[in-house]
């Protein structure tokens, strides 16, 4: 151990590098985690175009693609890390419907307030 340093201690050793989770050797879940990972980013992606363009529609595709995501993570223990994508690619789902259906209600809102306005 090196203790020249005063936080040799809390190092981690020289070989140590990130890397990420092997993929399956098995094909079938090769395909399995390929599944986890196209419904998370496709839940991102969709998401995020939700919040722009057609919430409405594409909010609760959204949430159903990261649910789906994470349904699989649960059922085969597999592909945990896409995990956070798949909920954010829910939660912008969720916003994105959220917002759209305020910026609906308002416009409806300020319709009704115009008709009955006096002249």
């Amino acid at each position: 151990m090196n203790t020249s340093s005063p936080h040799a201690l809390h190092s981690a050793p020289a070989d140590f590098a990130y890397r990420s989770p092997p993929d399956p050797v098995d094909p079938d879940l090769a395909a399995i985690v390929k599944e986890i990972k196209n419904q998370a980013n496709a839940s991102v992606a969709v998401g995020a175009f939700g919040i722009l363009f057609c919430g409405i529609i594409l909010g609760p595709f959204a949430m159903y693609r990261g649910s789906k995501a994470h349904r699989l993570m649960r059922e085969t223990d597999l592909g945990w890390e896409y995990k956070s994508r798949a909920k954010l690619g829910r939660e912008l789902g969720f916003v994105a419907v959220s917002l759209w259906s305020l910026w609906i209600l308002l416009n409806v809102v300020i319709a009704i307030v115009r008709a009955y306005a006096p002249a």
